[in-house]
C-alpha cells in the first residue's frame, strides 16, 4: 500500500523467503523421522521400543517378504568361463527333501573374492506357500561339462599303477572262455559316481565292474 520504503519491503521479503527454506528443511527432516520399508512384508521382530533413543546404523526391526527370495552361492573361479548369466540350475532343499526346482542363474557376480577365490551366484525364485524361509540352506547344480557321445564308467573301478597310470579292466575271449584284461585309460571329467574315458576303451567292449577288485591280468 506504499506505506514503507523499497527497503522495508525488500527485508521483509528475504526474511520471508528463508523461513520458508528453514520450514522446508524442516519438513525434510520430519520425514526422515518415518522408517520407510522398500517392500512390503511381516514385521519379525522388533528391537527397539518406543521412547528409546535411535541412532544411525542401529537396527529398529527386521522385516522379511516371503513371496520372492534370493538363492546366494560363492562359486569356485574355475567356473567362471563356464557358467553365466540364463544358464539352467537345478535346486533342492535339505528341509524339503522332495521340493526340487529347475532354474536359471539370474545374475553373477564381477569380482572375484580375495579370501576363498570364489565369484557370487544368485538365482530368484517363487516361494510358493511361503514354506522357504531366509537362511535355509540350499543344495545348486549346474552343468559346466557336456558331451553326448562320451565313454564313462564307475569311478570306482579306475585304478593306477606305481608309475601313476590310469587302468581297468576289460573282457576278452580267450581259450576256455572270457579273460580280464588290463587295459590303460585317459580318463576325462567325473562327475564324482561316472568319469570319462577319453582314450583307451572302444565301444562294443566290456569293462568289468563287479568284483574289479577280484580280477588281474
Amino acid at each position: 500500500q506504499k506505506i514503507g520504503s523499497e527497503m522495508q519491503y525488500l527485508n521483509a521479503k528475504n526474511g520471508k523467503e528463508s523461513l520458508e527454506l528453514k520450514l522446508e528443511t524442516l519438513n525434510a527432516q520430519l520425514r526422515m523421522a518415518n522408517i520407510r520399508a522398500p517392500f512390503s512384508g511381516i514385521v519379525d521382530e522388533i528391537y527397539q521400543k518406543e521412547g528409546e533413543i535411535g541412532s544411525p546404523g542401529r537396527q529398529v526391526l527386521q522385516l522379511v517378504n516371503l513371496n520372492k527370495l534370493i538363492v546366494d552361492a560363492d562359486v569356485s573361479e574355475a567356473y567362471l568361463s563356464k557358467i553365466k548369466k540364463g544358464d539352467p540350475v537345478t535346486v533342492s532343499f535339505p528341509a524339503f527333501p522332495g521340493d526340487i526346482r529347475e532354474l536359471k542363474v539370474h545374475r553373477t557376480g564381477n569380482t572375484i573374492k580375495r579370501d576363498n577365490r570364489t565369484f557370487s551366484l544368485q538365482v530368484k525364485l517363487h516361494n510358493k506357500g511361503e514354506k522357504l524361509k531366509p537362511n535355509n540352506m540350499v543344495n545348486m547344480k549346474m552343468v559346466d561339462y557336456k558331451n553326448d557321445s562320451a565313454f564313462t564308467v564307475p569311478s570306482l573301478i579306475i585304478k593306477r599303477d606305481v608309475n601313476n597310470n590310469f587302468f581297468l579292466f576289460v573282457t576278452e575271449e580267450g581259450e576256455n572262455g572270457l579273460i580280464a584284461k588290463k587295459i590303460f585309460v585317459t580318463p576325462g571329467i567325473s562327475s564324482g559316481t561316472e568319469t570319462e574315458i577319453l582314450d583307451g576303451i572302444e565301444e562294443g567292449q566290456q569293462v568289468i565292474v563287479e568284483g574289479y577288485n577280484l580280477v588281474s591280468n
